[in-house]
């Protein structure tokens, strides 16, 4: 049995994690499980890209301490402190029960209306930026589990990270 690795920033990561984000949106979708909802869907966090979050300068007050020397760039990774998802591991899984083809928000039917863009935690101007006019699918993420014990992409026949998402062999129970 076959399912899919995907790669997704830390901050989606958590999203996820913490049972906010339970959308995924993603450009394509696997051919292979059109007709073959539900399928398995494993996570791998990025290391993502460290932010700068403030300058310290000289004369500056830290902890009730005057700082004194050089400015110093104080930088956080993507996604902040404070997550249990490690970057660089598979840290999860979830089963797409369904997957649906989102650009429907856009027609002017009514039917279509439906506030997925809350569900993914983006606005309807991020999807649409995000789709540049082209098709997008809403990957349904329900019965996520977190491993307590990260995976390694080597554990799923993987030398490095899919850039979006790739066919994995599902792992033994």
């Amino acid at each position: 049995m076959y399912g899919v690795m995907m790669s997704i920033r830390p901050t989606w990561a958590q999203l996820i994690d913490k049972g906010i984000k339970t959308v995924e949106v993603r450009k394509t979708f696997p051919d292979y499980h059109r007709t073959s909802c539900p399928f398995k869907v494993y996570l791998y966090c990025t290391q993502g890209k460290p932010s700068l979050t403030t300058i310290i300068r000289d004369g500056d007050d830290i902890y009730g301490e005057t700082y004194h020397g050089k400015p110093i760039f104080v930088k956080h990774p993507e996604g902040g402190y404070g997550s249990r998802v490690e970057r660089g591991t598979v840290f999860g899984e979830f089963v797409c029960d369904c997957a649906e083809y989102l650009n429907q928000l856009f027609d002017s039917t009514p039917l279509y209306r439906r506030p997925y863009y809350g569900e993914c935690c983006l606005s309807l101007d991020d999807l649409e930026k995000y789709g540049k006019g082209k098709r997008l699918w809403g990957w349904h993420i329900s019965e996520y589990r977190f491993y307590d014990k990260p995976k390694r992409l080597e554990d799923f026949g993987l030398s490095r990270p899919p850039q979006s998402w790739c066919y994995v062999r599902e792992l033994e129970k």
